[in-house]
């Protein structure tokens, strides 16, 4: 035969979806049960409880959209970093400036959208993220979650346009001086062959072109850099575009559940 307990039971519930149910929850409630039963009675008694509780609140697990959208904005920061020295380096073949100024570059190089659109633009949005995150009160968030919105699908533009940029720059080819019919030209030396795989013709245009040295690993290493950073941006765009319609229907937290000993 089991022996009474006397055990006394807390069960906290807290949330942040007064704006869609209509409930003032923004206060924590605590249920408190005190029972002389046998344990079972008591487990029984806390899944009943816990059970209220999540049907009052759609969502069981932890979720922060405030934290989620600050996090989101700081790793931005660093891809967007990276894209604008990758973009510079593209624009100093061989180290040298001498390209530059004669305007022997590749063209999608000379569009810098790794500095203009995945890195200012970003940059901005990402600022705003993680401002945006800091904003108190149930209106003031849900504002703040409507203006992110607006920069991100801007910051996601950004990032396609830089992304698709540096996918045409790797198709495309380099702009070198190679050994064409009437002796050494400027420009992008012609394929044989323009149905060859990206490796194929990287090799090739390594082989064809004369300078700037090396311009061909040079460009390759580059374009995929960016192409990688910007395409993770664009990720975490779309990640924060979901997570900015959570803020604004549920409010800076939600679904957060816990049931602790009196």
């Amino acid at each position: 035969m089991e022996l009474p307990h006397v055990v006394s039971v807390r069960i906290k519930c807290s949330t942040d979806l007064s704006f869609p149910l209509g409930l003032n929850t923004t206060t924590p409630k605590v249920l408190s049960y005190s029972t002389s039963t046998t344990t079972q009675r008591v487990e029984q008694l806390v899944n009943t409880t816990t059970r209220s509780c999540l049907l009052c609140f759609p969502v069981a697990a932890a979720m922060c959209v405030a934290q989620c959208s600050r996090c989101l904005g700081w790793t931005l920061v660093p891809l967007a970093i990276i894209c604008i020295l990758a973009n510079v380096l593209l624009l100093f073949p061989d180290l040298q400036t001498r390209y530059l100024v004669e305007g022997h570059l590749t063209s999608e190089a000379r569009w810098v959208t790794g500095v203009w659109a995945s890195g200012v633009l970003v940059l901005v949005a990402a600022r705003v993220f993680v401002s945006s995150a800091n904003k108190k009160g149930c209106c003031g968030f849900r504002a703040a979650m409507v203006c992110q919105v607006g920069y991100t699908c801007v910051a996601l533009a950004a990032a396609g346009f830089c992304f698709l940029t540096c996918g045409k720059g790797l198709v495309q080819g380099p702009h070198c001086l190679y050994n064409g019919t009437q002796g050494p030209v400027w420009g992008i030396p012609p394929l044989p062959d323009a149905s060859e795989t990206l490796y194929v013709r990287s090799a090739y245009w390594a082989s064809a072109c004369i300078e700037p040295r090396n311009v061909v690993p040079w460009n390759v290493s580059l374009f995929i850099t960016l192409m990688a950073a910007s395409g993770i941006q664009a990720i975490l765009c779309t990640v924060n575009i979901i997570n900015s319609l959570l803020g604004m229907l549920c409010g800076p937290s939600f679904g957060i559940n816990k049931v602790t000993p009196a």
